[in-house]
């Protein structure tokens, strides 16, 4: 019945319809309709056959988001790059989650004396910026050194630095929901029972955490998409990056410079590769900026939605109905249920 009022939240409902029919779109395009034809996009003629433009175009209506730098559309570039985008952003959250979870678990059961300590660290994490930090431990691998990487190995490390960054704070914040869960009397009266540590968890934590670790679930996948979006500002190609000659003898002579391309056609790589020309082709870093943005703003609304659905649920009972089920109706009690041994019984 949970998941039923959850879909019937309509901020829950519009946030997952727009992230899956963006997701249909983009792997339904890549299996059934392919790449353009980019000499289509590259140069463009008058009837008189005259010269009068070349890439990248700007939006028009036969290209409603323009082309890049190579003659690419820019509308085809988006819908390739989104399921690579979001679903880096659902890994990263997932790898997030599980060691965070772990962690939080031996911190709050067998480490407890560690606990203070190890909570005075962690607090230091959430003060540094996390766009920097990553940038300074990835921009080497991606952009230094990048000629001794593969682009697998490229976006492993991405995924591995983007997963730690938030992994103490996000361990620290499970750990101290599970510990303010252990204070109720429920929890108390089962350790005095004899419940053992693993059963406290699964038995009577886990019913209370587990609407909590949906919320921060999805809160984690808007900071991922975030976090990607000011790498792409800061010029970092997380999904792979092509090296790719432009020919510029239109504007400054027979001149051509090797520009850094997304590779996957991830969003924030696509910001990465026109935050430079941004005066000069806005159109190249407006439109994934935009869908960037609708997708956060989409998966804000399930993560309200889904505050607004479990977040009413009190700890004071796990289920409504268990409780009337097992809550004894007491009726008044009759003088007819009552047989005297005496009918005739004299009054004193």
């Amino acid at each position: 019945m949970t998941v039923v009022k959850i879909f019937k939240q309509p901020l829950v409902l519009i946030g997952t319809l727009f992230i899956l029919t963006i997701l249909c779109i983009s792997i339904s395009y890549s299996l059934f309709v392919g790449p353009p034809d980019p000499l289509e996009t590259t140069l463009v003629y008058n009837d008189n056959g005259k010269l009068i433009s070349k890439h990248p175009l700007p939006p028009s209506e036969k290209y409603p988001m323009g082309t890049d730098r190579d003659g690419v559309s820019m509308l085809y570039k988006i819908i390739q790059g989104a399921k690579y985008t979001i679903g880096f952003a659902l890994v990263v959250a997932v790898c997030r989650m599980v060691l965070a979870i772990l962690a939080s678990i031996t911190f709050a059961t067998f480490l407890k004396k560690l606990r203070p300590s190890f909570k005075s660290l962690f607090d230091s994490f959430t003060y540094a910026p996390a766009a920097l930090v990553v940038f300074v431990i990835v921009s080497p691998v991606i952009m230094i050194y990048s000629w001794a990487f593969t682009d697998t190995e490229k976006i492993i490390f991405t995924l591995a630095s983007l997963t730690f960054i938030a992994l103490p704070a996000l361990a620290l914040t499970i750990s101290e929901e599970i510990t303010e869960i252990e204070k109720y009397e429920f929890i108390t009266c089962a350790r005095s029972l004899g419940s053992s540590r693993l059963q406290l968890l699964l038995r009577h934590v886990k019913p209370f955490l587990s609407s909590r670790l949906f919320i921060l679930f999805a809160q984690q996948i808007v900071q991922v998409f975030l976090l990607l979006a000011h790498l792409g500002i800061l010029g970092l190609f997380v999904g792979g990056t092509n090296l790719i000659v432009e020919d510029t003898s239109l504007e400054i002579g027979n001149q051509s410079e090797m520009v850094s391309s997304s590779a996957s056609y991830e969003w924030s790589g696509l910001i990465a590769a026109a935050h430079d020309v941004i005066t000069i082709y806005p159109w190249m870093i407006y439109f994934p900026v935009i869908a960037l943005t609708l997708t956060i703003l989409a998966m804000v609304f399930i993560v309200e939605g889904l505050k607004n659905v479990l977040l009413k649920q009190k700890p004071s009972s796990i289920d409504r109905k268990k409780e009337k089920q097992a809550t004894v109706q007491i009726s008044p009690i009759k003088t007819e249920s009552f047989k005297f041994l005496h009918d005739n019984r004299k009054v004193m």
